[in-house]
């Protein structure tokens, strides 16, 4: 069995250009989409990160948004997404 990814004791898990930080069986949940990415020394890099904060108790997309913002790093869109979270006491 593969344990799950985390970052600062938060499930990180990707599909795609999709990065989902947290749990949905929380209030809220971070949806990262990767817009753009660049090569640096021979490594695929994203450079432009769209951040969501969405709820998970509905299922209407448009209420589901709560905030968004964009990174140009990973570490930085993961690190807005702790403090999202950490703001909502999760």
């Amino acid at each position: 069995m593969t344990e799950a990814m985390t970052y600062k004791s938060r499930t990180v898990a990707r599909k795609d250009n999709t990065i989902w930080y947290g749990s949905n069986a929380k209030p809220y949940v971070v949806m990262m989409q990767i817009e753009k990415t660049a090569e640096q020394n021979g490594i695929e890099t994203a450079t432009s990160i769209r951040c969501f904060l969405m709820r998970t108790d509905t299922m209407n997309p448009v209420e589901r948004v709560v905030k968004q913002m964009v990174r140009t790093s990973l570490y930085d869109a993961l690190d807005l997404g702790d403090y999202w979270l950490r703001g909502y006491g999760i």
